[in-house]
């Protein structure tokens, strides 16, 4: 397990995750303001589109919004090391999320399942509480809820929409309803991603190593596991403000929804709202983040080669390699330990603007000059 990641700077004075990324964040704000202002101008056309047709959403977050976010994560981390933005990297960069070794880097579909389990019952037990506490203490609510349920079991739309129009306590009631369940799971996916946010670093470590999209999954999970709780503890503890912005823009774009609920979806406005409020609080969290993962990328790495030898070994058992591909297999681990020796584990809240070796920005760019044709 992890110490908390911090350091003594040189002058002696303790450094914290979040200090070091506002100084970052400070120092490089003119650099990741155009990619920044880019990724804003872009994500708003695929929100208005979405107050327009909220349906939208479903398609468009997970097929542009999220490729887009991936190619500001990479943009940003190029331009700490000094690479100039351009247009014609940024859209690669949004190409390289549906690739190898990038594709599954958010594991979306995992997160978001999750999601909306936890969104069921999260809206379950609102529903629970507030109709129980609602249908006790007023009649005018308790007869609307009786003809609506009635009207549900006659599956006659006509008198459901006339309740809704009729009765105000049970109208708002729906509509809290499915502020909390559909907003429920729109803010724990937006937690799962970030926190798979780091998977795009740990991916560019391992790029060299040829692990499939499926196994360095793995590996992340392995390796975030074994540190979760300090890696959720620095998290939260830097981009507290972020959720608090996050959260709040939700409330005040789901109020404006309300209010012109007769033109725009309220959920849509209230993940528009979200968008807003935490626009220019983005370059930072991927500031953090990219942090976090330089304090664990050894953590990683180490069990990456654990990893690599437990299929080594699995596969050599079941006689699925011949003695070449052992060997080649058993070189690459042999690589890999010998680079992860020496290095300290976690003992630095910052990083310097130029990488190592392997860095996620230069991966980005071999991708970009191996795939010109795409």
């Amino acid at each position: 397990m992890e110490k908390s990641p911090r350091k003594d700077n040189a002058e002696g004075k303790t450094v914290t995750l979040a200090q070091a990324s506002w100084r970052a964040y400070k120092a490089e704000f003119s650099s990741s303001f155009v990619p920044t202002f880019a990724f804003a101008m872009l994500s708003i056309c695929v929100l208005a589109v979405g107050l327009w047709k909220s349906w939208t959403l479903y398609f468009a977050l997970p097929l542009i919004e999220l490729p887009l976010f991936f190619a500001l994560q990479i943009t940003i981390s190029g331009a700490r090391q000094g690479h100039p933005f351009s247009s014609k990297g940024f859209f690669s960069y949004f190409g390289m999320y549906f690739r190898s070794p990038y594709y599954g880097v958010y594991r979306v579909i995992g997160n978001v399942l999750w999601a909306f389990l936890w969104s069921i019952l999260i809206a379950f037990l609102f529903n629970l509480f507030y109709v129980s506490f609602a249908y006790a203490h007023s009649a005018v609510f308790a007869s609307g809820f009786q003809k609506l349920y009635q009207a549900s079991i006659n599956l006659d739309d006509g008198a459901y929409a006339k309740v809704l129009s009729d009765n105000g306590e049970v109208a708002l009631w729906y509509v809290l309803s499915e502020v909390v369940e559909t907003g429920g799971w729109f803010l724990i996916s937006v937690f799962k991603i970030s926190v798979w946010t780091l998977n795009s670093y740990v991916r560019a470590s391992m790029k060299r190593s040829r692990f499939a999209p499926r196994a360095a999954n793995r590996i992340f999970m392995g390796g975030y596991r074994e540190n979760r709780k300090v890696i959720l503890t620095e998290l939260l503890r830097a981009t507290w403000v972020g959720i608090v912005l996050l959260l709040l823009g939700f409330a005040l774009g789901c109020v404006a929804g309300y209010f012109l609920s007769e033109y725009i979806d309220i959920v849509a406005s209230g993940i528009a709202g979200s968008f807003l409020l935490t626009i220019f609080f983005v370059p930072y969290f991927l500031i953090v983040v990219e942090l976090l993962a330089d304090r664990f990328e050894v953590s990683f790495a180490k069990f990456s080669v654990r990893f690599a030898e437990d299929a080594l070994h699995q596969l050599q058992a079941n006689r699925e390699l011949d003695e070449a591909q052992a060997k080649d297999i058993q070189k690459l681990i042999d690589e890999a330990k010998e680079t992860n020796r020496g290095k300290p584990e976690g003992n630095s809240a910052e990083t310097p603007k130029k990488e190592k070796d392997g860095s996620q920005n230069e991966d980005a760019a071999d991708d970009d000059a191996e795939s010109d044709d795409y």
